[in-house]
């Protein structure tokens, strides 16, 4: 088990006792609680208030023609690709504030409503459970990030162990109990496959033009190339002339991942930027993990095609 954090999670006791009524639980086979958030029948992001919160988005959230939207399966590289994404909207490489400032699922309808335009927001809800009003009017732009489903495994495993030790969502379990977990689609963000599976079939067949595909492998293997292939799709032909070579270059070093590391120092630093390694699941996951991983999750999966699936999780094959 991992070593306990001093840090509160709350900041009274009622904020903890309000987190704890809207909690759902289970016993994992290794017999430790997990508590986890539904929202629409799928557990998202259990942040406190987070049911309340959503619902007021469903009630009133207004989508704009401007609005940019970063969405990813968790531990995917949301906050690699904001903070690119962020410097070139704003055409200054002035460090951005963290982006659960600007997370749906974290801060309160009203906060983001009255953001100016353009406005580049972030989630990691599977496409059921946005707004209908966002999916209706069919406005803005999606840069989707997808990550290898072993590695995104392995990164929340470490992640849910190392939240405050008062945090009731803290999951300090065995890795065999958490990928028990991870297969059942209940750990925090649900089924990665059906996330993955819901947002090729309800966006990115459906608009692509609207939308931009990122890996996260592609992007450590191409870094410069990802940041020139996000300036292309959320700026204008004018606007993308006025970033000089010198700029593009700025972005490029303050976003490499020891910069972005070094940058948030402590804590937080831990819990995001843990490794900004591609193939890290080798050193967990054994030859029966794999097995299990690929027998309760890839065959209920129905894509297209074996390729499709490939694609989504920058795998060439399970080995």
């Amino acid at each position: 088990m991992s070593s306990l954090s001093k840090k509160s999670a709350y900041n009274s006791p009622g904020e903890r006792e309000r987190h704890r009524r809207e909690l759902s639980s289970l016993l994992d086979i290794a017999g430790v609680e997990y508590r986890f958030v539904l929202f629409r029948g799928v557990p998202v992001c259990p942040f406190p208030g987070v049911k309340r919160r959503l619902q007021t988005y469903w009630d009133s959230f207004r989508p704009r023609q401007s609005d940019v939207w970063v969405c990813a399966f968790v531990k995917s590289g949301t906050h690699w690709v904001n903070e690119i994404a962020h410097m070139l909207l704003r055409g200054s490489t002035e460090a951005p504030k963290a982006k659960e400032e600007f997370m749906l699922e974290r801060v309160d309808c009203e906060v983001l409503q009255n953001l100016p335009s353009p406005r580049l927001m972030n989630t990691h809800l599977h496409f059921s459970q946005l707004p209908e009003q966002i999916l209706s009017a069919r406005k803005g732009k999606i840069i989707f990030v997808t990550r290898d489903v072993r590695d995104v495994a392995v990164s929340l495993f470490h992640h849910q162990r190392t939240r405050a030790a008062d945090n009731l969502t803290r999951y300090d379990t065995t890795w065999q109990a958490h990928l028990d977990t991870f297969c059942k689609g209940l750990s925090q963000n649900g089924s990665w496959f059906d996330y993955i599976k819901g947002w090729h079939e309800g966006c990115l067949k459906q608009q692509p033009d609207n939308v931009l595909h990122l890996t996260y492998e592609g992007m450590l293997a191409d870094h410069r190339g990802a940041i020139d292939s996000l300036a292309s799709f959320l700026l204008t032909p004018e606007q993308r002339c006025r970033l000089d070579e010198a700029f593009m270059k700025r972005v490029q070093q303050l976003t490499e991942f020891e910069h972005m590391r070094q940058a948030h120092s402590g804590k937080t630093a831990i819990e995001i930027y843990r490794n900004g390694k591609t193939g890290s699941w080798r050193g967990q996951f054994s030859e029966l993990d794999l097995f299990d991983l690929r027998a309760r999750l890839f065959d209920p999966l129905s894509f297209e095609d074996q390729s499709l699936f490939l694609r989504y999780s920058s795998m060439t094959s399970w080995a």
